[in-house]
């Protein structure tokens, strides 16, 4: 067991995405603080953290604030299964047409919004809100529990479109620490982060999984802690259309 006088504030993502990692600090004692992205990603930005797996996108935005740390964070190439875009039409016919975004996941969204009007050509309307939409984002555990009882809904798993229109893996989050963070913190907390993925693989054939159709192993079997540099090509492109779109 771990106890640390120069405790880093840490926030680790709540979702089952993130559960053998959770499993694997309270495997070596290390406090943590759970919740969903975007909570994380205001919360280091306000300086209630000092280190967390945030949204890959708030990265992005605000990198003067932010560093990340290297290799960590959550990737796929492909199906992940728990980000949708759930719509009433064919997602070709959403020009015009409100989707409601997710208020957890700017990284998410920021994908639905590249991939919508850089590879469709078309102009949603976009809201957090509204409660009149015909498509909407759906993510995490949420979307978990969707597909226990999905109905006849168009449903586009986000980050497979984002593998068929790029040919590149999807970032969902970075670990990332405040600029001001020390590095002699930092190192020790990367070892600590290191041992906790040891214990998260051993953690993932022991999971209290509740969900019916899709099974834990084939869940999980497609995500990865470990960026590589495809991954980081993948961020980067994903940098690139935000920019481009000037939204």
């Amino acid at each position: 067991m771990t106890t640390n006088k120069n405790f880093l504030r840490f926030g680790l993502i709540k979702f089952y995405n993130f559960l053998p990692v959770k499993l694997g600090f309270e495997k070596i004692g290390y406090k943590f603080f759970l919740s969903d992205p975007a909570t994380l990603n205001n919360m280091l930005l306000n300086n209630e953290l000092d280190v967390a797996t945030i949204s890959s996108v708030t990265w992005i935005n605000n990198q003067d604030l932010l560093k990340p740390i290297l290799p960590f964070g959550l990737s796929c190439f492909g199906p992940v299964l728990s980000t949708f875009l759930v719509s009433n039409e064919p997602i070709e016919k959403l020009d015009k047409k409100v989707i409601r975004l997710s208020c957890t996941s700017n990284t998410i969204n920021n994908i639905v919004v590249c991939i919508l009007r850089k590879f469709y050509k078309i102009d949603p309307i976009f809201s957090k809100d509204s409660n009149d939409f015909c498509a909407q984002v759906i993510i995490g555990d949420d979307a978990l529990n969707f597909i226990e009882n999905k109905n006849n809904n168009f449903i586009y798993d986000v980050s497979e479109l984002w593998r068929q229109y790029t040919n590149l893996p999807t970032v969902f989050s970075l670990l990332a620490a405040r600029r001001d963070i020390k590095n002699d913190l930092l190192l020790d907390f990367i070892k600590t982060y290191s041992l906790a993925l040891k214990f998260a693989e051993i953690e993932k054939n022991n999971l209290d999984w509740k969900y019916k159709k899709i099974s834990s192993k084939e869940y999980y079997s497609n995500l990865s802690y470990i960026l590589d540099t495809n991954d980081l090509k993948g961020l980067f492109e994903l940098e690139k259309i935000i920019k481009s779109l000037d939204y």
